[in-house]
């Protein structure tokens, strides 16, 4: 029994040092202006980002959009991990998209705002949807209106037709 926790310990300690000392490496930046961004707010972001598939990451979170992608041979935490490294090459900036050895990220700030819906930033059509159903209704009750003036117009002729 002490000898499997002896190894169990021996095999944590070993995956603790192996991933404190992946070095992570830049290999493209591109930063965006610089906007005060709190860099708490950053990480918080990244740490809501939720697994798409494949090794792609997505998430909302209060005012920050961010989209990321791993390398396979990176697990979950080591994929976040790598998102924040990222994160620290682009201090304050409002967007960024970042390439390191192991992980991708690109993120967009709006200060304005607190968060999106559910689709996104993606422009999933939902604001073109809405647009078109609300111009098919005004043109729909534009009609009956017409419809209904139309009908009291000539009632009231014959009405006065007759009289």
């Amino acid at each position: 029994m002490r000898l499997l926790i002896l190894g169990l310990l021996v095999c944590v300690a070993w995956a603790a040092a192996v991933w404190e000392d992946r070095e992570w490496k830049l290999v493209y930046k591109t930063c965006g202006a610089s906007g005060g961004v709190k860099e708490a707010v950053l990480e918080e972001s990244v740490m809501r980002m939720d697994i798409v598939g494949n090794g792609y990451y997505r998430g909302n979170s209060q005012s920050v959009e961010m989209i990321g992608q791993c390398e396979e041979d990176l697990d979950a935490c080591e994929c976040l991990q790598c998102f924040t490294h990222a994160l620290h090459r682009c201090p304050a900036s409002l967007s960024a998209q970042i390439r390191l050895n192991y992980c991708s990220l690109a993120y967009s700030c709006h200060p304005n705002s607190y968060s999106y819906p559910p689709g996104g930033l993606n422009g999933n059509g939902n604001g073109t949807k809405r647009i078109a159903a609300i111009v098919v209704g005004a043109a729909v009750a534009l009609f009956l209106v017409l419809l209904v003036l139309s009908f009291l117009r000539s009632r009231y002729s014959k009405r006065h037709y007759y009289y």
